[in-house]
């Protein structure tokens, strides 16, 4: 029996490098509001909701909080880490990925800092067995972000070097000018064209489930739903939840949410890594 006790939501609209001019995001914040009040109406205490938002979601802070979160948890418990912002790529160094690049989450302060999904499983490695861990990521090049994938390419690929990266990131954020506006966004969307024929996800660890808005070589999306900008992906699965108070199994409310993307003809591939031992009611 596990018991809803507390989530840790993240949201990023203003990065750092060039303030209002540059690869800056409108979603982000209404999606963790959003996320906030769908925990609350599944049966979290809003108490038990912490937030990082903007310049409070530099890399040092996110990690801090999260490794906090993780190994505070006790057996039993459920919770809940949720992040919206930027998502990217950078070249693998350990040889862990088989497909050759770590995917990354961009905090405020990104493009100096960036969090490699090595480091995101390294924390989760610690949650205490017992307890459900639910991530749900709604960023680009999300689908493997805390799990390895096997991939069979039909095409060459061209990856960022960390080093060809950050030098690409200094010429942007030595413009402070009209090209801030232009450049920034495009390092952000940068995606190599290729065709996939296999696309096997392997979990390495089942200690946690996975959401995703798109596949590891996709780009998320964001768009005016009801007034205000959301990410679509969040705003589906918040939808989703809402409508049956959280009582819903994890494979059940997955295919709820393709559904609804679908008939938005939305482009990106959601993806959930479900070990066979949580297709159970979510949050639980």
């Amino acid at each position: 029996m596990t018991t809803k006790t507390r989530a840790l939501l993240i949201g990023i609209n203003d990065y750092s490098p060039v303030g209002n001019q540059g690869p800056d995001l409108k979603a982000c914040i209404n999606d963790v509001e959003d996320m906030r009040k769908t925990l609350i109406a599944c049966g979290y205490q809003d108490s038990q909701i912490k937030t990082l938002t903007d310049k409070d979601a530099t890399k040092n802070n996110i990690l801090t909080a999260l490794e906090q979160f993780i190994n505070m948890t006790q057996t039993g418990e459920s919770i809940v880490f949720y992040f919206a912002g930027h998502g990217y790529f950078a070249t693998d160094f350990d040889g862990n990925e088989i497909d050759g690049r770590d995917e990354v989450i961009c905090p405020h302060d990104w493009p100096n800092e960036m969090i490699i999904d090595d480091e995101i499983a390294n924390i989760f490695s610690n949650l205490v067995r017992g307890a459900t861990l639910e991530v749900i990521m709604d960023c680009c090049h999300a689908g493997t972000i805390t799990t390895s994938a096997m991939f069979e390419i039909m095409a060459n690929r061209t990856f960022f070097s960390k080093q060809k990266h950050q030098k690409l990131v200094n010429s942007v954020s030595q413009e402070r000018g009209i090209g801030n506006t232009r450049t920034a966004p495009k390092m952000l969307r940068y995606n190599t064209n290729y065709s996939v024929t296999t696309d096997i996800s392997l979990v390495d660890n089942p200690n946690h489930i996975l959401w995703a808005a798109c596949k590891d070589n996709q780009n998320a999306r964001q768009k005016e739903i009801d007034g205000a900008y959301r990410s679509v992906f969040t705003y589906y699965f918040c939808q989703a939840l809402k409508s049956c108070n959280g009582n819903i199994k994890r494979a059940t409310l997955f295919l709820e949410i393709v559904n609804k993307l679908n008939e938005q003809h939305y482009v990106p591939i959601p993806v959930l890594h479900l070990p066979i031992i949580y297709n159970q009611i979510i949050f639980t």
